[in-house]
């Protein structure tokens, strides 16, 4: 779990990243999930993007529901650039993300911003970059299931098996919510453009703003 003290650390440990006009404003926020699932939703914002997971190094997990959600409170109005979500890399992509929408809330729990919906797979790349462009202090990732007939084995004898249906859980390496950070004077640092998106990213499509219509969080 993470503790008041990492949570009042983490402006510092932001604030000393390798790239010095961005930030990863979710790093150690907390994070909450739509069901409890078999690892916590603080595993989302550790820090630790290998997508090679283990049972001592594991993502986040909802329970089994048809359309689970990971969402990380910001704690201020944050202008965000980009969204980057790393995903498990030795498990389908159609168990763990399936279907999956970002979206993005004010302090007041309206929502502000959705992106379109997005359909990762095996080769997609790793993190999927979604970019936003908006403020919010709020961000939700959204996953949608469908119910899979064959999602555990129940009975198995010399060739036979029996299989019950389930929705698979949503699970996350890491998310990181990127803000532009504007350079002090005469840190050295010019205004050369970064590239928004290095890696290319996943269906991302333009998102969309949207009225303030509160949602129950």
């Amino acid at each position: 779990e993470i503790t008041e003290g990492q949570i009042e650390a983490n402006e510092e440990v932001v604030n000393n990243q390798s790239n010095p006009i961005e930030r990863n404003a979710a790093l150690l926020r907390p994070s909450t999930q739509s069901s409890s699932g078999l690892a916590n939703a603080s595993n989302a914002v550790n820090g630790i993007n290998d997508g090679n997971v283990t049972q001592y190094l594991p993502p986040s997990i909802t329970g089994e529901e048809q359309n689970p959600w990971w969402q990380t409170n910001l704690g201020r109005n944050t202008s965000i650039r980009e969204v980057r979500i790393w995903r498990v890399t030795n498990k389908p992509v159609s168990q763990t993300l399936e279907q999956i929408q970002v979206i993005v809330y004010d302090e007041n729990d309206n929502q502000v911003w959705q992106s379109s919906p997005l359909f990762p797979n095996e080769s997609s790349p790793n993190p999927i970059i979604v970019p936003v462009g908006i403020s919010g202090s709020k961000v939700r990732i959204q996953k949608y299931g469908t119910l899979d007939p064959q999602c555990r084995e129940t009975f198995s004898f010399d060739g036979f098996s029996e299989y019950e249906s389930c929705y698979r859980p949503l699970e996350l390496v890491e998310v990181e919510i990127i803000e532009t950070v504007t350079p002090p004077a005469g840190s050295g640092f010019g205004t050369s453009t970064i590239p928004t998106n290095p890696n290319g990213n996943v269906g991302a499509g333009s998102g969309q703003q949207t009225g303030g219509a509160s949602v129950a969080m």
